[in-house]
């Protein structure tokens, strides 16, 4: 067993911490509901977030967290069946690799969904599978952020029965390869971007970054927006 890499009192930090959040009775007993912890620490997306989740009656949030320490306070309290990273955490906070790592080892069968808003964020969560399980942008909409809650639900459990390339993912068919344009907006679109946001981001109109889309689609062999979500970028 590795030695944790969280040295804190737990009596004293558990004395001064706010309660736990959101364990009403009628969640406690409902045991369908998949449960989510969340460590972020800014908290007006954190509230939006929450309240997201919380009105889909397939999940509840069993605690909201500002950083590391607090998140394995609160696991060693409740048991989540999906934690939600921030991966962007302040200066001073837990190197996040080493967050994952630790979570992996001490929960193994919590799935763990990277949660960012830059491409170096995104490419840290690639990086860490099969740990990390998906990746949201934070400027996904509601409907893609509980999307992409489904689909880790559907294969929560331990990393044995979640393949590196489970069923839900889209493989590359033996088609042209993709430019490097088209690669970068498929990963834009990937990450929750819409095509306006790749079109600001990328310096191009609308309609030339609607046109490599639809290129891009083609050439990997998918029709639906929904599809960009399952694919595994790493194959690209």
């Amino acid at each position: 067993m590795c030695k944790s890499i969280y040295n804190f009192n737990r009596r004293s930090y558990k004395n001064n911490r706010p309660p736990l959040q959101n364990l009403s009775t009628h969640q406690m007993k409902n045991m369908s509901e998949k449960k989510i912890i969340i460590m972020d620490d800014h908290p007006l997306y954190l509230h939006g977030l929450k309240h997201i989740i919380n009105d889909n009656p397939a999940f509840s949030v069993l605690d909201c967290c500002r950083n590391s320490a607090e998140l394995m306070l609160s696991l060693s309290i409740v048991k989540a069946d999906i934690a939600i990273l921030d991966f962007s955490q302040p200066e001073g906070e837990s190197d996040i690799k080493e967050v994952v790592e630790q979570l992996h080892q001490d929960y193994p069968q919590m799935s763990l969904v990277a949660l960012g808003e830059s491409r170096r964020h995104q490419l840290l969560s690639m990086a860490l599978r099969p740990r990390i399980k998906s990746y949201f942008c934070k400027s996904l909409s509601a409907e893609n952020i509980l999307s992409g809650l489904r689909h880790v639900q559907q294969f929560n459990g331990t990393e044995h029965s979640i393949p590196n390339e489970p069923e839900g993912v889209t493989k590359f068919s033996a088609g042209s390869p993709l430019s490097a344009r088209e690669k970068f907006i498929i990963e834009y679109l990937h990450a929750g971007l819409t095509v306006s946001q790749v079109a600001q981001r990328v310096n191009r109109s609308v309609k030339t970054v609607s046109t490599q889309k639809r290129t891009a689609m083609r050439k990997l062999g998918i029709t639906q927006n929904r599809e960009i979500f399952q694919l595994n970028l790493s194959e690209i």
